[in-house]
């Protein structure tokens, strides 16, 4: 198959495509600069050009805190970008996240779980979510959570970098969640790509994936110490001494039994692959 990939130059979209060629499947990969999705011409272009089967949308609006203060901008890309690659009529993967919830459950949030956003990106994710649905019926919606990896910023890389700067840290303790490899985000867009182009599916609709085991930050980066070898003491604290611009759910994590059910997907177990990032941590930055 012929795939498109949107929004290629962030975590998972870099993995997209090394993913996909290992499964047989060519690439048309994009990032922002190749493609800004909320060009509807451009869009359309690319998808005629490359004769596309199916479009993985990796492509978002993210940084968290600046959203509080950018919605339009936000906005634009989460919901209008995504009603734009939606409106091609071709198979559509998704990525959205865990923001959509309030994060007040005591128990793992499931697809069927009410969406309620505390933060302006959380609000444009589900607006993006929504859209998608109203414009196209074929569509899987694949809702993540802590992504982690070996491209762009996040918390493994922002903690592996403070280590060596700092003798303590303090670390938020209050919000939980299953952090996600970008790697096994990727391979799961491909395998569902792969089920959802046969003629006889018909299982559209949102999905949930996250890491196993579900820890906080603070946990989390116990483990990242572990493997690494750093010592640095870890000192708890909450969000709000924390004092991030944006709010974040304080139970992020995802119910993960209709992905095994549909796709025969696994929850991975995101220790193992700190390992490898460990190993070549690439070029730090801020984490959400």
């Amino acid at each position: 198959m012929k795939v498109l990939v949107t929004g290629a130059g962030g975590q998972v979209g870099q993995e997209i495509p090394a993913a996909a060629v290992a499964r047989g499947h060519q690439v048309d990969a994009r990032d922002h600069a190749a493609l800004d999705i909320t060009d509807g011409a451009a869009v359309a272009a690319a998808a005629a050009a490359g004769d596309v089967d199916a479009v993985i949308n990796a492509a978002a609006y993210t940084q968290v805190d600046q959203a509080e203060d950018e919605s339009e901008r936000a906005f634009a890309v989460n919901e209008n970008g995504a009603a734009t690659l939606a409106g091609l009529g071709l198979p559509l993967l998704h990525l959205s996240t865990d923001y959509v919830f309030d994060g007040q459950s005591p128990a793992p949030y499931s697809e069927k779980d009410l969406a309620a956003p505390i933060s302006v990106y959380g609000h444009s994710k589900l607006a993006g979510e929504r859209a998608v649905s109203a414009v196209n019926p074929r569509h899987l919606i694949v809702r993540t959570s802590w992504i982690f990896g070996r491209h762009g910023g996040n918390f493994v890389k922002t903690m592996l970098r403070l280590s060596g700067e700092h003798d303590a840290l303090r670390i938020v303790t209050d919000q939980r969640g299953g952090p996600t490899p970008a790697r096994a985000i990727a391979e799961t867009l491909v395998i569902m790509m792969e089920h959802c182009v046969l003629p006889d599916f018909h299982d559209w609709g949102i999905y949930h994936y996250g890491g196993t085991p579900t820890v906080t930050w603070l946990d989390f980066a116990r483990e990242i110490f572990r493997q690494s070898g750093a010592t640095v003491r870890l000192e708890p604290t909450t969000s709000a001494a924390h004092g991030a611009r944006a709010a974040r759910p304080a139970n992020s994590e995802l119910e993960c039994a209709k992905i095994f059910r549909g796709f025969g997907v696994v929850q991975p177990d995101w220790r193992l692959a700190i390992a490898d990032l460990i190993a070549s941590p690439g070029a730090e930055g801020p984490h959400r």
